[in-house]
């Protein structure tokens, strides 16, 4: 079969190319999670045209259409960062793709065509390793095939808040505030002032202790532009974006947790970063956080059934915490990367 590469820009694409793109995207959802709830048309536009408005990270993104019907097939999206981001000088080198072909059109060329276009952006933007992620057996002997290196492996973790032992989560929560002695554990929805500076530094800390594998990833920093940013974007979407942090005796920030939900997947909250400093670890605050965003969720959100949440397989502690509280394996996935190097090399053998 032929197919045909076509950018996309969500910004000013016109109905009759959205039309194309949902119902493309939904039949890929009922391949990739059939029964969970699919994202409404207006959520999922504004989330695309929020995603390309990032003054810290280019991207170029292409519909992959059959040639005989015009119908959307597949998408392709590079990404790269920006001068402007604060994390580019340890991430210059690195390129973030996402690749889909529905499975009836795999294994006919349209990814082999994906990765030609996959090399000369890379050679254009100044990249020479590229990550990716994957949940499909298909799509990573697709990248052990092209040379990728599996770099991570993690799985997608979910929670029934119907089969939540709230008396445990409640004795967590008492047990956190006495072990740390003055420390108060406090909400919020938007970064407030006083702290913002603390703040990002207290979540660049925590995010950079997550175990990486083998992935070529340099330390990632965030500003309180970049945390403000992402809040006013979930705030585009009619979401929420539920802080918790907490504050020792002597004001040092020591620990936080996130919770994003948008109204477009009701029922389903999403568990972010959770994290606490070196310093403070074995006190119970990691439980703490996790027992009394809990609570909070089940408080503000209501129509909430379902908490989900990612982490490396070799991330021991969080998924001990995560499996005391009752999450269970849902969906297992590798992060994949490729270098500039083995891509060429692949293109070669493959033109030979």
């Amino acid at each position: 079969m032929t197919a045909r590469f076509v950018p996309f820009e969500p910004a000013d694409a016109p109905p009759d190319v959205w039309g194309r793109m949902h119902r493309y995207r939904r039949a890929r959802h009922a391949e990739l999670r059939p029964g969970d709830p699919l994202m409404d048309d207006a959520t999922f536009e504004q989330a695309a045209r929020n995603e390309v408005d990032n003054p810290e990270f280019g991207s170029v993104r292409f519909a992959i259409l059959d040639d005989a019907t015009g119908e959307q097939i597949g998408s392709m999206s590079y990404g790269w960062l920006r001068p402007e981001s604060p994390s580019y000088a340890e991430n210059r080198a690195l390129g973030r793709l996402q690749l889909v072909v529905l499975t009836p059109w795999r294994r006919q060329g349209i990814g082999r065509a994906a990765l030609a276009r996959l090399h000369d952006l890379m050679r254009a933007h100044g990249q020479t390793v590229v990550i990716g992620a994957t949940a499909e057996a298909d799509g990573e002997a697709f990248a052990r095939a092209v040379g990728a290196e599996i770099a991570l492996a993690g799985s997608e973790h979910r929670l029934a808040l119907a089969d939540v032992d709230w008396d445990m989560v409640d004795r967590w929560i008492a047990d956190g505030e006495a072990r740390a002695s003055g420390a108060r554990l406090t909400f919020f929805d938007h970064l407030p002032d006083d702290i913002a500076d603390a703040y990002a530094a207290l979540y660049t800390e925590t995010f950079n202790q997550q175990p990486l594998g083998a992935l070529a990833v340099g330390a990632v920093v965030f500003t309180p532009d970049t945390l403000r940013r992402h809040a006013a974007n979930l705030e585009r979407l009619g979401g929420r974006h539920l802080s918790a942090v907490i504050r020792e005796a002597d004001g040092a920030l020591s620990g936080l947790t996130e919770v994003v939900w948008i109204p477009g997947r009701p029922t389903l909250a999403e568990q972010g970063l959770t994290g606490v400093r070196d310093a403070y670890r074995g006190g119970g605050r990691g439980k703490w956080l996790k027992a009394a965003m809990l609570r909070r969720v089940r408080a503000e959100l209501p129509g909430v059934e379902t908490v989900s949440t990612d982490n490396a397989t070799s991330n021991a502690p969080m998924r001990a915490i995560n499996a005391q509280l009752g999450f269970r394996a849902h969906k297992a996935s590798v992060n994949v990367q490729l270098t500039i190097e083995a891509l060429e090399a692949y293109l070669s053998a493959r033109r030979g």
